[in-house]
């Protein structure tokens, strides 16, 4: 977060993001808590080439999941020795697909960082089931299909931050999901940290038809604002 205060490049170049916690008051909640640590590299476009996302309390042992851009996406159980891994270890990586058929939407777990009203019309219109988990394991699910979706509602005036959002957007994308904003639109990360002001909601699904339904969802929610 410090690099991105620096000077700016005289032109745009590739980049890192770096969240060391993510998902703080899930990490403070100790073991009923979900966290996660999440880095990515981003393309000089600010789009994302490289992600890994650990959970350490997900699934009994933990989850460490990684993707490549064109590449898929692939998850192992987290090691129980305290060493670092190594080429050798990927070979252990299951290779993620989601899955397009089940109901469960993921949300954020503290009702203070949704639109609720919004949250509540989304989810009756398209008769899905809420789940409310902290920090990029919502993505994690998505790209593993134990969920079909992720809603990103952040209440009016909050600006979302890239280190949030960019690692996991290429867990689900190569795991063969939708990730767009709110009218179905590409989202890319510049380099100042936040996400563009147009961004006011971010879509995430392993199903088009239920990502489409949810765009149309928000729609006739903001027609009636």
């Amino acid at each position: 977060k410090e690099l991105l205060q620096q000077p700016r490049l005289s032109r745009p170049s590739p980049f890192w993001t770096i969240d060391p916690i993510d998902g703080t008051q899930g990490f403070l909640r100790q073991e009923h808590g979900q966290y996660a640590v999440c880095v990515a590299y981003l393309d000089a476009d600010g789009r994302p080439l490289l992600s890994v996302v650990s959970a350490p309390r997900l699934d009994q042992q933990g989850l460490l999941m990684y993707a490549v851009r064109g590449h898929g996406c692939f998850s192992c159980p987290m090691p129980t020795e305290d060493k670092p891994l190594t080429i050798k270890d990927l070979v252990g990586f299951t290779k993620l697909s989601v899955d397009p058929h089940n109901n469960i939407m993921c949300v954020s777990y503290e009702e203070s960082h949704s639109n609720q009203p919004l949250v509540k019309h989304v989810t009756a219109s398209v008769n899905l089931e809420l789940f409310k988990v902290e920090s990029q394991v919502k993505y994690m699910m998505v790209a593993m299909g134990t969920a079909i979706g992720y809603l990103r509602a952040p209440r009016v005036g909050y600006k979302e931050k890239i280190w949030d959002h960019a690692p996991g957007l290429l867990l689900v994308t190569e795991a063969g999901g939708f990730v767009t904003d709110q009218v179905g639109k590409e989202i890319t990360f510049p380099m100042t940290g936040k996400v563009d002001d147009s961004v006011t909601a971010i879509v995430i699904s392993g199903n088009a038809q239920i990502q489409k339904a949810i765009i149309d969802s928000i729609a006739i929610y903001n027609s009636t604002l």
